[in-house]
């Protein structure tokens, strides 16, 4: 018994702990999504995205760009672990990073609650046991922005599904949630020696150049032009889940 108070003991002093407990009342922004800007002249390849438009959410997320040390106690995984909140005392952030993986803790270490920047640009750990405050003063937090799917984010897209002869295939998808919906996706032929604009749920095309393997077009219109043209697709790329 004397042993296990002694471990306790020094467990509490090494990690300066401090009991507290993480806010939860941060939810990010969401963004609109509209790609490539009106007016621009583009060249996808076949199976690739000509119109993309929806709505994304931006958290900001602590970043590790490889697996770090939080003290001798806990582990934390390359990757971006999302913000969930805000006070007086810093900023705290979820225990999961966005590729599933977990704060792994130490052989006297206790399980993560959360993870913890604080107004001293400490980075910490909380943890289940006591609300305990396991601090590093050697990391240096980086936080950015990161991209989130969440179930109430929705897309719409064209894709470009080739050539034979005059008539163009081209493929509508919706998504919600990163979840393709079945029911509203859809394939479309278009006779090129009728028209060279295509058009599609509000969204118009000028195809300039259109081979089995690529095509060539103008963006006119996008499937709502009320949406903010600003995102661009680096901004879209490598878009994590959330719940």
């Amino acid at each position: 018994m004397k042993y296990l108070l002694s471990i306790a003991t020094a467990f509490l002093l090494s990690a300066c702990v401090i009991p507290t407990l993480p806010a939860y009342n941060y939810n990010g922004e969401t963004k609109n999504i509209s790609i490539p800007k009106e007016g621009e002249v583009n060249t996808v390849s076949l199976g690739e995205d000509l119109l993309q438009q929806g709505q994304i959410s931006v958290r900001d997320a602590l970043h590790f760009e490889t697996s770090v040390n939080i003290t001798r106690y806990f582990t934390a995984s390359a990757g971006d672990y999302f913000k969930i909140g805000e006070n007086d005392k810093g900023q705290y952030f979820d225990a999961t990073s966005t590729n599933g993986s977990s704060i792994v803790r130490g052989a006297m270490g206790n399980n993560a609650m959360a993870l913890m920047v604080t107004k001293e640009n400490k980075v910490c750990v909380i943890t289940m046991q006591m609300a305990a405050l396991v601090c590093d003063n050697s990391l240096v937090p980086v936080i950015q922005p990161a991209n989130a799917v969440t179930t109430n984010n929705f897309q719409q897209s064209l894709i470009y599904n080739g050539r034979v002869g005059n008539k163009i295939n081209i493929g509508y998808r919706e998504t919600s949630g990163n979840l393709a919906r079945p029911a509203f996706s859809n394939n479309v032929e278009y006779d090129l020696s009728v028209s060279n604009i295509i058009a599609y749920k509000g969204a118009r095309l000028e195809v300039l150049n259109a081979t089995n393997q690529s095509i060539t077009y103008r963006v006119i219109k996008n499937f709502n032009s009320g949406l903010d043209k600003t995102t661009n697709a680096d901004q879209i790329r490598g878009l994590n889940p959330i719940n």
